[in-house]
This record gives C-alpha cells, sequence and structure tokens, in this order.
C-alpha cells in the first residue's frame, strides 16, 4: 500500500512519519515490546527523508524505501496487536492508522480489476492523481494527506477507549466513509 502511495511528492513519507508518530504516542505509556523504539527511528527517518523529498522533492524515495515503510508500519501493527492481545476495541487502531494507504490501495486494486488490468500495472486513478489532475500542487495534496492521516490518528486513538459502543460507531462510520469514496472514484 506505501508503494502505491508514493505517487506523489511528500506522500509516502509524512503519512509513514505521522502514523509512526501514531504508535509512538501509543507507546508512550508502559508497555512491553520494541514498537516504541522502531515508531520513534521510523519516525526520524521518515522526517530526514522529507527534508529533502517535501514538495518541491529534490530526491525520490522509489520501491525499496517505499516498501521498507510499509514494513516497519506492518511490523508496528503486528507488535501491537501482540501487545494488546485481549479482545476489545484495540484491533481497530492499525487499521485506522493505516487507512489512507490502504484505502488508496485498494481502490486501486478494485479499479484495476473491473477494468481488466493486471492490479500491478500502474494508473494514473490514485486519489494523488486526482487531484493534481484537478489543479491542486504537489503541496496541498501532501498537505491535504497529512491532514486525513492526522484525522484517522485521532479516531484511532477514540478506538482505544473501552466503551464498544465507540468503537462500534466508529467501525461504522469508518466503513461509510470507505464506501462513500469507492462511489466518488467509481466512474475513474
Amino acid at each position: 500500500a506505501f508503494n502505491f502511495l508514493d505517487g506523489s511528492d511528500g506522500i509516502a513519507g509524512g503519512v509513514a512519519a505521522l502514523v509512526a508518530l501514531g504508535y509512538a504516542a501509543v507507546y508512550a505509556t508502559p508497555t512491553t515490546g520494541a514498537g516504541g523504539a522502531v515508531a520513534w527511528s521510523l519516525l526520524g527517518a521518515c522526517l530526514g527523508f522529507l527534508a529533502y523529498n517535501f514538495p518541491p522533492a529534490r530526491i525520490f524515495m522509489g520501491d525499496s524505501g517505499s516498501t521498507m515503510l510499509g514494513f516497519l508500519i506492518a511490523f508496528l501493527s503486528l507488535d501491537f496487536y501482540r501487545v494488546h492481545h485481549r479482545i476489545g476495541s484495540h484491533w481497530l487502531l492499525p487499521l485506522v492508522f493505516a487507512a489512507l494507504p490502504l484505502m488508496d490501495f485498494f481502490l486501486a486494486v478494485i479499479r484495476r480489476l473491473r477494468n481488466r488490468v493486471s492490479p500491478f500495472a500502474g494508473d494514473r486513478g490514485h486519489f494523488y492523481d486526482l487531484l493534481l489532475d484537478r489543479g491542486w500542487s504537489s503541496l496541498h495534496v501532501a498537505l491535504g494527506a497529512y491532514a486525513v492521516t492526522g484525522g484517522l490518528l485521532v479516531v484511532g486513538w477514540l478506538c482505544i477507549h473501552p466503551d464498544w459502543k465507540i468503537s462500534v460507531l466508529l467501525l461504522f462510520v469508518v466503513a461509510f466513509l470507505f464506501a462513500v469514496s469507492l462511489r466518488n472514484f467509481e466512474g475513474l
């Protein structure tokens, strides 16, 4: 999903930095696991890279870098599940934290399969491509992706709440937003 997200200046690195910041905040409370060190390291690496990749970019990540970001976010998610193994609303947090890259990935796969094209074939239908085609600058697209990810971090934090009614409501809100997104990109 992060490989698919790496198509415009600063998006993959910035989104990964925000997700890492979310996990670093989760691991700020006493827990067992290596997630805190990995989250802080990933945040530092992403911020250092963004110094040169923020729009207008002077260097680019490439497939190896975006795959490494995805691997580290997956590690943080699995470590979070290992630490919070009891049943509850905690299972939503990693999915909500990474909702933007996951949604872009799933929409791309659905779009490509509907067009009878390989899911691995590139296209210009990602959310950032559509925003750039509508006249947004690379800077505005990156800042918009950061704002959406920041909002998702807040929703993810609410998923930690022990009240199951809030978690179910949040699940329906996320599912509704996903359905609306599918409808908005249906004709593309």
